[in-house]
């Protein structure tokens, strides 16, 4: 049940919504029911508690992003609880925030579920606030004690819920038999504070899980003026106590206090047999943590890593370098973003930057598929943007020998010579499929030529256009006329090259 076009945000009434429930729960074919964006008032879902008293068949239920009055949702939790024939599989709640009394119904649904849960989402729909702790309590005692309902649960999603001070009873609920069957586990934006609270020890098993989010929350244990390593090396010592059984392939440690020194403990000890990705954006690193991770993705102990994201963090001209010269001789590494990591320090130091930009990419053994190195989104400071000084990097895309399909160069304001050589690059590239490079303050000029030159291309499939350069051009006075019909000649060349 999505929001009315039309009519978008006016609350939709009973008298709308009502009857239509009313018929869902009776048509046996439905087995998905998702209620999303929808602004409603006080009585409009309360057909929801029927509908999920009559129907049998519907196995997955989802409500996200549903603008209500506190407590609007009770009567169908209570429903869900008392209802003996429904058996819900997949349930997902996301950005609906809902009352203490509500988080507790879903509990107690939870606790007396008869189904066995494949999937269960609860997103951002718990304030911090008296009593919600004890409330998010329950959920998780419904997790841990409920084996028949989750011991084949296999995606459990929590984040942007208040778990603070709760680490115990989320170790607890992790070293259950219950979930061992997880694939994918999610515990970002939860004001979780100790990693030794939660892997402190080993007999929290997960044969399964491929997928891992503690992001998005300072796991250091730390106070707030010091960062200790002693924390992380309990997760350490947990990632190699599993090496024979894990198979985890995706962590995101994003924003985390993560330590460039446990970054490197990581990629050494993950399961070589595996490709890993790791998320270690926003984690503050500077000059000498690209020293440490340029090292670890250089040495031959490094793991299987095909995938690392290391972008916004302020590594200066000078580290990007050391970066880009480290995974020269990689040999494994496929996806790369180092968006928002450029500090300008001088001219010669910039100019090496660009030089070993190139010649990672230009390197005869790194495989790499993904690049992003778009600058500062929206700055007016230069010094975190490569400005037309990019343009001799674009030279080494364009060679045979280069493996990137994907490039991300939004943000560097690289004017009408960085268009020009992007152009020059996509005559000659024919291997790149995706390219983003909006806010580059393209003249119109270099529109034109980079039109010219997509047309000269049959690989580029995806190519978003330029729209924060387009409203420039058309602020400064440029005809909307003239812009619409570049603007489908651009559009047709890249719809050609799917014809292609």
């Amino acid at each position: 049940v999505e929001r009315w076009v039309s009519n978008a945000g006016n609350p939709r009434t009973a008298t709308v919504l009502v009857p239509l429930f009313h018929a869902v729960g009776y048509n046996y074919y439905f087995t998905k029911l998702s209620v999303s964006n929808l602004s409603v008032d006080k009585n409009s879902l309360s057909g929801l508690s029927q509908l999920v008293t009559c129907n049998t068949s519907i196995t997955s239920l989802s409500v996200n992003n549903v603008d209500m009055p506190h407590g609007s949702l009770l009567p169908l939790w209570d429903a869900l609880r008392e209802s003996h024939r429904l058996k819900i599989v997949e349930f997902k709640l996301t950005k609906s925030l809902l009352s203490i009394k509500e988080i507790t119904a879903i509990a107690a649904f939870l606790t007396q579920a008869t189904s066995h849960f494949t999937s269960v989402v609860i997103t951002d729909a718990v304030a911090d606030g008296k009593g919600a702790l004890e409330a998010v309590r329950s959920v998780l005692w419904a997790l841990m004690n409920n084996f028949f309902a989750f011991k084949y649960l296999g995606r459990l999603i929590l984040s942007g819920n208040y778990l603070g001070n709760l680490e115990g009873e989320v170790m607890k609920m992790l070293q259950k038999k219950s979930l061992e069957n997880i694939e994918e586990l999610s515990l970002a934006k939860c004001g979780l504070s100790s990693m030794g609270k939660l892997f402190s020890s080993s007999s929290v098993t997960f044969p399964k899980l491929t997928k891992l989010d503690l992001s998005g929350q300072d796991l250091s244990g730390s106070t707030k003026k010091k960062a200790t390593k002693g924390e992380w090396n309990y997760f350490v010592a947990w990632l190699s106590s599993q090496n024979g059984s894990c198979v985890l392939q995706q962590l995101n440690l994003s924003g985390t206090g993560l330590p460039s020194t446990i970054l490197a403990s990581i990629v050494k000890t993950v399961n070589p047999a595996l490709s890993f990705h790791l998320n270690a954006a926003s984690n503050g690193y500077g000059r000498s943590d690209a020293d440490v991770i340029a090292s670890s993705l250089a040495s031959s102990s490094a793991g299987n890593v095909v995938g690392l994201d290391i972008s916004n963090n302020p590594f200066t001209d000078e580290g990007v370098e050391a970066l880009a010269h480290g995974l020269y001789h990689n040999s494994t590494l496929k996806e790369l973003s180092l968006s928002n990591t450029f500090r300008f320090t001088t001219l010669q130091k910039r100019k090496d930057l660009v030089s070993a930009l190139t010649q990672m990419c230009s390197s005869k053994v790194l495989p790499l598929e993904k690049l992003s190195i778009a600058g500062h989104k929206g700055s007016t400071n230069k010094e975190r943007r490569l400005l037309e000084m990019i343009a001799p990097f674009f030279l080494s895309i364009s060679s045979s020998s280069s493996t990137l399909t994907f490039l991300n160069v939004s943000h560097h304001g690289f004017g009408f010579e960085g268009a020009s050589s992007l152009g020059n690059m996509l005559e000659r590239s024919r291997k790149l499929e995706v390219v983003h490079w909006d806010d580059n303050s393209i003249t119109l000029p270099g529109f034109k030529y980079l039109i010219h030159s997509l047309q000269q291309n049959n690989s580029v499939k995806i190519m978003p256009l330029p729209f924060n350069d387009l409203a420039r051009l058309e602020n400064s006075g440029v005809d909307s006329t003239t812009l619409s019909a570049l603007t489908r000649t651009y559009e047709t060349a890249l719809r050609s090259n799917y014809e292609w």
